[in-house]
C-alpha cells in the first residue's frame, strides 16, 4: 500500500479574526481618509480664493455694509459680486488672481460676498437696488461692475453661458484703458 501524505494545514482561527481585523482597520481608515478630503475640499471653496490668499482684503458681506464702505471710495474701482461654496467659481478665482496682481488692482477690488441671499428670489434685485443700477443692471453671479465717479461704467454680463469668465475681466481692463503697470 502506498503512504499518501496529507498536505493539510492547521489553521489556527486567532489568526482568521486578525487578517479580518485588518481588512476592516484598512478600510475604515480609507473612509477616513475620504472624508477628511471631501471635508478639507468643502472648507477650501467655502471662502473666495480671492480673500483667503489675501490676494484682495475688501470683502463685503451684507447690503447694509454696501453704502456705508462706498461712500468713502476712490474715484474708480470695481466690485467683483459672487458667493463661496462652488469648486467651478473657486477655479475662476484662481484665474481673476493674477489679472488682479498684474494690474495692480487689490486696494481699487471689492468682493461681495451674496452667500447668505443668493437663494432669494430676489436677490438680482436686491443687488441692483443697493448699487443703484438703473439702466446697466447685474442680470447674473458671478459678475464684476466697474465704477467711474461713482456711478457704474461697465458691467460683465454672462446670461446664460455659466459662470463669467476671466477674459471678460481682460476685456473690460482694454475697454477702460487700464493697462499693467
Amino acid at each position: 500500500m502506498t503512504n499518501v501524505k496529507k498536505n493539510e494545514r492547521y489553521i489556527p482561527t486567532k489568526n482568521y479574526v486578525i487578517a479580518a481585523v485588518i481588512v476592516i482597520g484598512i478600510i475604515l481608515l480609507t473612509w477616513y481618509g475620504f472624508s477628511w478630503y471631501k471635508i478639507i475640499k468643502e472648507n477650501k471653496v467655502s471662502t473666495s480664493y480671492l480673500i483667503s490668499e489675501k490676494i484682495i482684503s475688501n470683502e463685503l458681506n451684507g447690503l447694509e455694509e454696501v453704502a456705508d464702505v462706498f461712500s468713502e471710495v476712490p474715484n474708480s474701482y470695481y466690485v467683483y459680486i459672487s458667493y463661496t461654496g462652488d469648486e467651478e467659481i473657486y477655479k475662476m478665482e484662481e484665474e481673476l488672481s493674477s489679472l488682479i496682481k498684474d494690474y495692480h488692482l487689490a486696494d481699487n477690488f471689492y468682493f461681495f460676498n451674496v452667500s447668505s441671499f443668493k437663494d432669494d428670489k430676489d436677490c438680482i434685485d436686491k443687488i441692483n437696488e443697493v448699487f443703484n443700477l438703473e439702466d446697466n443692471k447685474v442680470t447674473s453671479i458671478p459678475t464684476i461692475i466697474y465704477f467711474k465717479d461713482g456711478k457704474a461704467s461697465n458691467i460683465i454680463k454672462n446670461e446664460g453661458r455659466g459662470i463669467m469668465s476671466v477674459g471678460e475681466f481682460q476685456k473690460m481692463l482694454d475697454i477702460n484703458g487700464v493697462t499693467k503697470e
